[in-house]
């Protein structure tokens, strides 16, 4: 039996199944276009994870932006689930491009990636004017669409600066996520540790949820950047408490020191980005 939808709304297909929520691709009847519909798995409905939930509906469209993926429509279902409907993009997300590039393939430059990367740095650098952290930037969150489009994914760990973190659900908060891929240690993690610990910076790696700002996600973008230029994340681990300890343990290595022919300066943005102490990173986006 098919996922169900709204009355308005025409399930073609599930997409993807996430930590906490589904995605469809359904048909708008009132507007005569294609969707996505992210919908609260049934089996994440505790009251942690539905606030993280329409938080991040609510987020989301608040930020109007040409980069961050713009939000439709927020309702519950006749069946009480909660559910928002965003833009259907068509592309890859940079994980993949940079992956490519790991491989050797040439569909994307150098330069047309950080043509990618610099547009992420315009949503973020809107998006902390707004007030909103992210804290789960990573490529895989990051679509380049079929025709030069660049969005800004998954603000489901969103959170609003000034505001202080909600106390997590007795059960959430010793939940750890530990997907059987080898990729675990760069996927988002539940519990009071949240976000993807390759790209953490340091204060976020610790839980330290009240010394997190703009240059948090800052250290993030250095993060990416670092894939970008040396084709590998900064920490790798066999799993995520590893790649946590290295991060909390000191810095990685320098982007020059994995491929001596990246340009100096190129280096120079990513080592600032990525400072261990945050008065000493970029003040914005």
């Amino acid at each position: 039996m098919g996922e169900p939808v709204p009355e308005r709304y025409t399930l073609i297909v599930e997409i993807a199944q996430g930590g906490m929520g589904k995605v469809l691709l359904v048909r708008d009847a009132h507007l005569g276009r294609n969707v996505v519909m992210k919908v609260l798995r049934e089996d994440r409905r505790d009251p942690d994870n539905l606030r993280r939930f329409l938080n991040e509906a609510h987020v989301t469209a608040r930020l109007e932006h040409p980069n961050i993926v713009p939000v439709y429509d927020q309702a519950v279902r006749e069946d009480g689930t909660p559910y928002f409907t965003m833009k259907m993009v068509r592309g890859v997300d940079l994980g993949e491009i940079v992956g490519a590039r790991r491989r050797g393939e040439v569909a994307y430059s150098l330069i047309r990636i950080l043509q990618i990367f610099q547009s992420l740095c315009d949503a973020m650098g809107y998006a902390h004017h707004q007030g909103i952290l992210h804290r789960d930037l990573k490529p895989e969150n990051i679509m380049h669409g079929d025709y030069g489009e660049v969005f800004v994914m998954d603000w489901g760990l969103a959170k609003e600066l000034g505001k202080a973190e909600e106390p997590a659900h007795p059960q959430a908060i010793h939940a750890t996520l530990l997907p059987p891929s080898p990729r675990m240690a760069q996927q988002t993690q539940a519990g009071v540790i949240v976000g993807t610990p390759a790209y953490m910076p340091p204060e976020q790696a610790t839980g330290d949820h009240a010394a997190m700002s703009a240059r948090s996600d800052v250290y993030s973008l250095g993060a990416i950047l670092y894939e970008i230029l040396t084709r590998q994340p900064p920490y790798q681990g066999p799993d995520p408490q590893d790649v946590l300890n290295q991060i909390k343990a000191g810095p990685c290595a320098t982007p020059r020191a994995v491929d001596p022919g990246i340009p100096p300066s190129l280096e120079a943005i990513c080592l600032k980005a990525m400072a261990r102490e945050k008065g000493k990173r970029y003040a914005s986006a």
